[in-house]
């Protein structure tokens, strides 16, 4: 079985319910590896070299995150950062992404429709997924189709339920694309 490395990126992960239930479905399967960056690495300082051997012995990434303020939250942008440094991730010798499936997961507070160039947010979640994927394209990764859930927040408890029913299925979604996108493919 292939090994799948989980970089959780909630910066609060206690207030979350659909990140924690993708993360908790996820971590019930032996061949996945579930890392809380933000739990590791509450005041930022990345141990680069770990990271890196734990990426290095992945067969695949996937980043899991809630959507905040159109982006990944900052500390995710800050492991990138260091993680995916020159020489490890791209220019010469940077080739330990060259191939690795990579795939994004985000969840959404907002609904399909604020997604919309109508909508709240004037554009579709592609749009603003661009330079996140990119990143990992320029770096050789094999980027696959990124997951995302709308209306994810539960703040009312008659919604919670709902919530945890959509993050069962984005879990099941992501390991289903790894299996038909990527690992198929090896």
């Amino acid at each position: 079985m292939k090994k799948i490395l989980v970089i959780s990126a909630h910066p609060n992960i206690s207030y979350s319910t659909a990140n924690r239930v993708i993360l908790e479905e996820l971590a019930n399967h032996d061949h996945v590896e579930v890392m809380d960056i933000m739990k590791n690495y509450p005041d930022g300082q990345i141990d680069i070299a770990f990271e890196q051997k734990i990426l290095e012995e992945a067969d695949a990434l996937v980043i899991q995150s809630p959507m905040i303020w159109y982006n990944l939250p900052s500390h995710a942008r800050n492991w990138l950062e260091k993680v995916m440094a020159y020489g490890y991730a791209h220019g010469p010798g940077g080739d330990r992404l060259k191939q690795k499936p990579v795939l994004l997961s985000f969840t959404l507070g907002g609904s399909r429709e604020a997604y919309t160039r109508e909508g709240l947010h004037g554009n579709p979640v592609e749009h603003f997924l661009l330079p996140t994927l990119q990143l990992f394209r320029y770096c050789g990764a094999n980027v696959l189709p990124p997951l995302y859930s709308y209306s994810m927040s539960a703040y009312d408890p008659a919604e919670q339920s709902k919530v945890e029913k959509a993050a069962r299925e984005q879990a099941r979604q992501i390991l289903e694309q790894l299996e038909i996108f990527a690992f198929q493919a090896n």
